[in-house]
């Protein structure tokens, strides 16, 4: 067993060095994200002051419903490896659907808790889909959302992910996640190397706002946000 993540962050060194594919991306994810492994790494975190810090600094809640906590970071090589936490009064928040977007990197995933309507979208010629406010984000510190135009796009696959499901995504797939209600639902998302500078963002309402920074959780919002997750991953 892991005894923290930086024993979790040695086994990752290793896994991206053999220059792993896909599907061992999706091994990985699944196997640091059983109960016992992350109950252990994140009771690990919670002792250590400044490593709550660390993980405080980089947490958030998500424009798209979710609370993001980065649990560890490396730069060489470039990963990192995220908890997000879609609590059940999330649900009922006046922006409960994402965005449909894509990222500058490719990414594993697999759902620990609860479940959530996963849908792939393409671009359309068809008038009669979905017409959309194309922005994109740079991966900068800036953080702002620049218009594009307005486009179609179409559902191309639609489905119910549960607890237990995994997929790996290229980071040109355009997608989002829609939240099942009075549920808190959960991933662990193991985020790989930069392919481009920017990520593509699709909105039926244009924004109000085009700055995208979201306020940092602090090291006691931290603690009891992740003492409150462990506790559901505790429940028999």
């Amino acid at each position: 067993m892991f005894q923290n993540f930086a024993d979790i962050d040695q086994y990752l060194q290793t896994a991206f060095a053999l220059g792993y594919q896909a599907t061992e991306s999706r091994q990985i994810v699944q196997q640091l994200g059983k109960a016992t492994t992350l109950l252990h790494a994140l009771g690990t975190l919670l002792t250590n002051e400044e490593q709550i810090r660390r993980v405080a600094s980089m947490s958030y809640r998500h424009r798209n419903g979710f609370d993001m906590f980065v649990l560890w970071k490396s730069v060489q090589p470039e990963y990192k490896l995220r908890l997000h936490i879609w609590w059940p009064e999330y649900s009922h928040a006046k922006q409960q659907m994402e965005a449909i977007h894509n990222h500058s990197w490719d990414f594993s995933s697999t759902v620990l808790t609860g479940a959530f309507v996963f849908q792939v979208y393409a671009f359309s010629q068809n008038k009669n889909d979905v017409k959309v406010h194309h922005y994109r984000a740079k991966t900068d510190s800036s953080l702002r959302f620049v218009f594009m135009e307005q486009t179609m796009l179409t559902c191309v696959y639609d489905a119910i992910m549960l607890a237990g499901c995994s997929y790996s995504f290229d980071h040109t797939i355009l997608h989002r996640i829609i939240n099942m209600p009075n549920t808190t639902t959960s991933t662990l998302v193991l985020q790989g190397r930069s392919q481009q500078d920017y990520s593509d963002i699709f909105v039926e309402q244009p924004f109000e706002e085009e700055d995208g920074h979201m306020p940092k959780f602090t090291p006691e919002e931290c603690i009891a946000k992740l003492q409150r997750y462990m506790a559901l991953l505790e429940r028999p």
